[in-house]
């Protein structure tokens, strides 16, 4: 997590589907649960693992090991979920939007922890709005009441505390995208020197 963890009421809690989408939808908890669940078997790696041993070294939390875990994560594929709302031909990314929200230093005002994957990674059918962690309904730290599970990419994909998908048809700009958790080749600065 970027933030201290958010406080969501799971009671009240609605995921909005929202942006390049033939039907824009709003579903509960119980909504994702009545969706045919799968589980997978994923290791997330944040990708500030190892951070110690860069040279130079470079911003963000010190981690030597240990910036990893695995876990059975169960849930909706995120396809299934698109495939309710149906996605617009000209649909290019994915944007998966928290609830830990907080400062940025490059810009003002409060920045939610927002990532935006491919359209074809978000319907592979590994991806997941995971509800479930090892059997059990998810944990707050682990970003209850739902979160994505990206198999294969950095753990920041997977984001947290979901508060809604949004469907775009241009690659996302956000902070935590265009300008953190990025790599970023020497001599590239500021907002569009964006690797995909």
């Amino acid at each position: 997590n970027r933030f201290p963890f958010p406080s969501v009421d799971p009671d009240g809690w609605r995921l909005p589907v929202t942006g390049a989408v033939i039907t824009p939808l709003s579903l509960s908890l119980d909504d994702l649960r009545a969706l045919a669940p799968v589980t997978r078997r994923v290791l997330l790696e944040c990708a500030g693992h190892r951070r110690t041993e860069f040279s130079p070294p470079i911003s963000g939390v010190q981690w030597q090991l240990g910036a990893l875990s695995q876990a059975d994560w169960s849930g909706p594929p995120l396809g299934a979920v698109l495939a309710l709302a149906g996605l617009a031909p000209d649909a290019v990314e994915v944007v998966l939007h928290g609830a830990d929200s907080g400062p940025f230093a490059e810009l003002a005002g409060t920045h939610s922890f927002s990532r935006g994957v491919p359209v074809a990674k978000a319907l592979h059918p590994d991806t997941l709005l995971a509800l479930d962690m090892n059997g059990e309904p998810l944990p707050k730290a682990h970003g209850a009441p739902a979160r994505a599970v990206v198999p294969g990419w950095y753990a920041m994909d997977s984001v947290k505390w979901i508060t809604g998908i949004e469907v775009v048809t241009e690659p996302f700009r956000g902070a935590y995208q265009e300008l953190d958790y990025r790599w970023q080749p020497a001599g590239e600065t500021g907002i569009g020197a964006r690797i995909a």
